[in-house]
């Protein structure tokens, strides 16, 4: 349990066990076209540590996740990125995940250089996946999940989107926390075609404590329907928003807010 599990290409997974993980050290890892990279949990065990070091990363109409799916008990996992440039394109997903009674997941991305989170995928039932880097706990999960991403340039474009959902029905849970630091800049801008927008979001439902924002960086551009909000559909507190802006904060048809 934890050793790497041989499946059809283009899928590497690591399931069961406990702190089963995989670490990818490469100047360019490219995953598309259905790839699938997962570091799940079924059971009591955790789920592992996703970690790739390097130069280019592009998850182009692909799946990476650390989750605890709906019948486990076991934490959800985390993902470490350490590289240059990351690239989530075409409806490309990167998941910290819990689906059941097992604690939150995290991740971690430091890109020097650049993120683009940016566009969607049609299936074939018309369905549209957004490109995103998600944390989600579900009904029973339990803990506080994280999503820290540090870069130079980030871009959330075409209905990208960073966002923290949480469903838990325990309000005793600590809010999680979504921490950016862009160095350079950051752009949100537009809407995919079914006119969902570019954003990074925080959202409670039921009766969890809404996850917190925090930006800090020189320029902010939000424009053509995108947005940065932090909300609750349910009986918890919504999260706050805080937006540290050293230089220009530009509205050009988009918006930032917190929300009940």
């Amino acid at each position: 349990m934890g050793s790497p599990v041989a499946f059809l290409q283009p899928s590497i997974l690591v399931l069961g066990g406990m702190g089963g993980s995989l670490e990818v050290i490469t100047p360019q890892f490219r995953t598309a076209s259905g790839s699938i990279i997962g570091v799940d949990t079924f059971g009591a065990g955790d789920a592992g540590i996703l970690t790739v070091a390097g130069g280019t990363v592009e998850v182009d109409q692909a799946t990476w996740s650390v989750q605890s799916f709906s019948q486990a008990t076991g934490r959800a996992g985390r993902i470490e990125l350490d590289i240059e440039t990351l690239r989530v394109v075409n409806g490309g997903q990167v998941l910290a995940q819990s689906l059941g009674r097992g604690e939150a997941g995290s991740v971690w991305i430091r890109a020097t250089d650049s993120v683009l989170v940016q566009g969607e995928r049609v299936l074939a039932n018309r369905n549209v996946l957004n490109s995103l880097i998600t944390t989600f706990q579900d009904l029973n999960s339990a803990g506080s999940d994280e999503i820290t991403l540090e870069t130079g340039d980030l871009r959330i474009e075409d209905g990208g989107r960073i966002s923290m959902l949480s469903k838990a029905q325990n309000s005793a849970i600590a809010p999680g926390q979504l921490k950016i630091t862009a160095h350079n800049g950051i752009t949100i801008a537009g809407t995919s075609s079914n006119g969902v927008p570019s954003l990074i979001t925080t959202t409670a439902d039921n009766q969890a404590q809404g996850d917190h924002i925090a930006i800090t960086t020189p320029q902010l551009t939000i424009r053509d329907g995108g947005q940065i909000s932090s909300g609750t559909v349910g009986s918890g507190r919504g999260g706050d928003l805080g937006l540290t802006v050293t230089g220009a904060l530009t509205l050009m048809g988009g918006g930032a807010g917190a929300q009940r």
